[in-house]
């Protein structure tokens, strides 16, 4: 059974191929409608990048968290500057 579900996973990602013209409709629709300035999370818009949300939930609730260093500078770089944080 193992490999009856590995072959037709295998299969799946062949068959099932979105064409281009979709994906171009839903980011029109998407862009189009403003959905994402309608979008919060926790009162904090989500249009915004995730920098940019971090920065301005801090504003709002500047004794909520604080920044993980070590863990952002663990590795030399990171895809999420100033996206560790630790609740006081």
């Amino acid at each position: 059974m193992g490999l009856v579900r590995h072959l037709a996973s295998a299969v799946a990602g062949f068959i099932y191929r979105p064409t281009d013209a979709i994906v171009d409709e839903y980011h029109k629709w998407y862009f189009n409608t403003y959905v994402l300035t309608k979008t919060t999370w926790m009162g904090v818009n989500c249009w915004e990048s995730a920098y940019e949300a971090i920065e301005a939930y801090e504003q709002e609730f500047p004794n909520d968290y604080t920044h993980d260093r070590g863990r952002e500078n663990k590795f030399g770089w990171t895809f999420a500057p100033n996206g560790f944080l630790i609740r006081r």
